[in-house]
């Protein structure tokens, strides 16, 4: 006599939440589900419903095989989510370029306020070009969503001169790559002005003299 295999208690759990879902899912089917009136059918209000339930009939689909994917795959689904979240947590960190203003009158005001015998000449000089930038009108801001960079340009928009306004006549691409970037965004830091900085109340000539007289 063959012997009958029951479900075990889980199995049997399991399969009843399945059927609860299959029945919300029907359920909810039919609520959502609108039927234009009889007067409507062919009209562009016909053509416009069916449009957006063919739409939103394909975002379902690609979500639960986005959900399946990363059911079958929890690895590659979750290097794609730290990815993604890594990427968010940049471009919410992308600084702008109203805080490389404010960061670079913060590193002038800490200059100006350090007396001129112990001030790094490095420092002083490149806070110099950098308003001499600014001052000119010349420095230009993007943003790649995640990093921004600073960069000068050759002229002022402000100015109406013919080399100004032509697109043939202005820095390519790669030029701003090798020669114009002036400092580069990330993680609410502007990189190049911070590594100036560093020892911006060190005066290297003074050493010099020091060790000199030793």
């Amino acid at each position: 006599m063959a012997k009958v295999v029951r479900p075990s208690f889980l199995a049997r759990i399991r399969d009843a939440q399945r059927a609860k879902v299959v029945s919300f899912g029907a359920r909810m089917k039919e609520r959502f589900t609108y039927k234009l009136p009889e007067k409507y059918k062919d009209t562009w209000i016909d053509r416009m419903l069916t449009y957006w339930q063919n739409l939103l009939k394909d975002y379902k689909e690609a979500g639960l095989d986005t959900l399946r994917d990363m059911r079958d795959k929890p690895l590659k689904a979750s290097v794609y989510g730290g990815l993604l979240g890594s990427a968010y947590f940049c471009a919410k960190r992308n600084p702008d370029q109203v805080s490389y203003r404010h960061h670079l009158l913060e590193a002038q005001n800490d200059v100006a306020f350090t007396c001129a015998s112990i001030q790094n000449k490095n420092a002083v000089a490149y806070l110099s070009h950098l308003e001499e930038l600014h001052n000119q009108g010349i420095i230009r801001y993007f943003s790649f969503g995640v990093v921004s960079v600073m960069w000068f340009d050759n002229y002022s928009k402000s100015l109406g001169l013919y080399e100004a306004l032509c697109d043939y006549l202005k820095p390519s691409y790669l030029d701003i790559a090798k020669s114009r970037i002036v400092d580069v965004g990330f993680l609410n830091k502007w990189w190049f002005l911070n590594r100036n900085m560093i020892d911006f109340d060190v005066n290297d000539d003074e050493w010099s003299d020091q060790k000199k007289t030793i």
